[in-house]
């Protein structure tokens, strides 16, 4: 039997890329309250392991976090845990807080849940050094659901998909946030888990997917 979806699609954030072997933007994942890392090298040997803020507790990169690196050295560039965006050394990149919501935001600085799985993604924008920030928040409707129905039917929705353009090229190199809290999708409510990215087969652009409240929604945008 075929499982019929029903597919959005949005072309919007166009933007290109050459990619090839040698890109080594996955280089590092970022995980745990420290920024534990994992390092992989490109090669078969066993990735290398550390902490870039070791003893910082209120840094914690749990089920929401994300991570890019530089595409030739594989240096890591940002890090997001879903609300805050963090430069390399630790600090906030410029105007790089409150990336939800403020009542979302307030709740919880340091997204750890299992609710908050899969809740930002960082792709490039283009060659230019730029890079799309995209991530999931609530509406205050929304997020007093959460508070008031707290066991109701057991589902957390998010439902506001946005996106920020964070500049590398600023502050010496350490960034800045220059657009933020962009809305691509509203009062559409959303799974709590489910977004990821996929290259285009054109080779240049990608794809972004966001599950809707069901496995049989797949927003998709490009």
């Amino acid at each position: 039997m075929i499982n019929n979806k029903i597919i959005v699609i949005i072309c919007i954030l166009v933007y290109s890329l050459h990619i090839n072997a040698q890109d080594r933007r996955g280089y590092t994942v970022i995980y745990g309250g420290s920024a534990d890392y994992l390092k992989f090298s490109g090669d078969t040997s066993m990735p290398q392991t550390g902490h870039y803020f070791p003893f910082v507790p209120i840094k914690i990169f749990g089920n929401a976090t994300s991570n890019i690196c530089d595409s030739f050295s594989g240096g890591l560039r940002m890090l997001c845990n879903g609300y805050i965006l963090y430069d390399t050394v630790g600090n906030i990149i410029e105007n790089g807080d409150t990336l939800v919501n403020t009542k979302l935001y307030n709740s919880n600085c340091c997204p750890s849940s299992g609710i908050y799985t899969q809740g930002s993604i960082i792709l490039p924008k283009g060659s230019n050094n730029q890079y799309y920030l995209f991530n999931v928040s609530v509406t205050d409707s929304m997020f007093t659901y959460w508070n008031t129905n707290p066991f109701g039917d057991g589902r957390f929705p998010f439902d506001i998909l946005q996106y920020h353009v964070v500049d590398m090229n600023a502050n010496a190199g350490m960034g800045k946030v220059i657009q933020k809290k962009k809305i691509i999708l509203e009062n559409q409510e959303l799974n709590i888990t489910g977004m990821m990215a996929c290259k285009h087969a054109n080779g240049y652009d990608w794809w972004l997917l966001k599950q809707g409240a069901n496995a049989n929604t797949i927003y998709t945008f490009w």
